[in-house]
């Protein structure tokens, strides 16, 4: 046996909304809504699949519709590619199909709730680890349910799915690997064959059970699926390389405002050296100025005091001779001092002449 693969629209279509899905649809709805709960027991399904209308449609959008035994409306899809606005497609068409159901002099007590079912062959919610996502009305900081349900969104995110035919637990895991894994199928294993409604969904899908007509329009609608996706593939791609490109550009941007402060930086602590420097310069410039200014006072008090000294000496012991005048311009600053402290003590001029030797 072959089997289709139940994620193409058309397929989809025609296992789960034909006149005669409802105990298909039934099981499936009781185990991706309802955890495997038996909690429909009946349902209708809207505008049930025709081959002669879907075979006409070019657009590869179709959905399920049902209503159930409590009147809440379901909207099924099967999305196999994502498209930019799902997201808001989805929440959309949930919101229509509930607007929608009020006619003119109705009470707005007279809507029913309305569940919004999406299959997806892609990850929509990548920070989440469930297959399953439930999301409804609830008050922000305590997660309190809103007074009426509404609008429901159930997400089922097929790549999330990782087991095998061996590992599958209970309904749930079963119907998600029949939507994953059908088309693989050379047979109908023994643990789907035991749920009859997976077992009619899989007879549906047997390629044999199919005319010509609608197996060309599946595979029509497979080359447009892959078209679409390898084209959203690239589109992504390119976002990537955009999006990488960007951020090299930013970094390099960072690294060059990086670079350019550190060259201000540099210059500034340059600019600041030499301030420093010729600071430096000016403060040894008047370091010198006030050296030399002190060595030529000190020169002027050495020749005071030794022209006082030689006037003295020549007064008193009369002219000096030219030795003793050399020996004592030779005397330093010191000892001119000291002769001057001694000098008034000489009584003759061997006392100097002594003094001298």
């Amino acid at each position: 046996m072959r089997f289709i693969d139940p994620r193409t629209d058309f397929a989809f279509k025609k296992i789960f909304g034909s006149e005669t899905s409802k105990p298909i649809l039934i099981s499936f709805l009781n185990a991706l809504v309802y955890q495997g709960q038996e909690r429909i027991k009946d349902l209708e399904i809207i505008d049930p699949y025709q081959a002669a209308q879907v075979l006409g449609l070019k657009d590869t959008y179709l959905d399920v519709k049902a209503v159930l035994d409590d009147n809440t409306k379901v909207i099924i899809e099967m999305q196999y590619a994502y498209l930019h606005g799902f997201e808001q497609r989805i929440l959309y068409n949930g919101a229509k199909g509930y607007a929608n159901q009020l006619v003119k002099g109705q009470n707005y007590q007279e809507l029913n709730s309305v569940i919004a079912l999406t299959i997806t062959n892609f990850n929509l919610f990548p920070q989440l680890p469930e297959v399953i996502s439930y999301f409804e009305f609830k008050e922000r900081n305590n997660l309190i349910d809103y007074p009426f349900s509404g609008i429901t969104m159930i997400f089922v995110e097929l790549p999330k799915f990782k087991k095998e035919l061996t590992e599958l637990d209970d309904i749930i895991d079963k119907w998600i690997y029949f939507l994953s894994k059908a088309r693989e199928l050379e047979e109908i294993p023994e643990n789907l064959e035991e749920i009859s409604a997976i077992k009619d969904a899989l007879l549906i899908a047997n390629r044999a059970s199919f005319s010509i007509e609608e197996l060309d329009t599946m595979e029509k609608q497979e080359f447009y699926r892959y078209d679409q996706q390898r084209l959203q593939e690239l589109i992504e791609k390119a976002q990537q390389e955009a999006e990488q490109a960007q951020q090299k550009a930013e970094q390099a941007q960072h690294q060059v405002e990086q670079a350019q402060h550190q060259v201000e930086q540099a210059q500034k602590e340059a600019e600041q050296a030499q301030r420093e420097a010729e600071q430096a310069q000016r403060e040894a410039e008047q370091a010198q100025k006030e050296t030399e200014q002190a060595h030529q006072e000190a020169k002027q008090e050495r020749e005071k005091k030794r022209t006082l000294l030689l006037r003295f000496f020549s007064k008193k012991f009369g002219e000096l001779t030219q030795e003793m005048q050399e020996k004592i311009n030779l005397l330093s600053i010191e000892k001119l001092e000291e002769l001057s402290e001694i000098f008034l003590d000489f009584d003759d001029i061997s006392n100097l002449i002594s003094w001298l030797e």
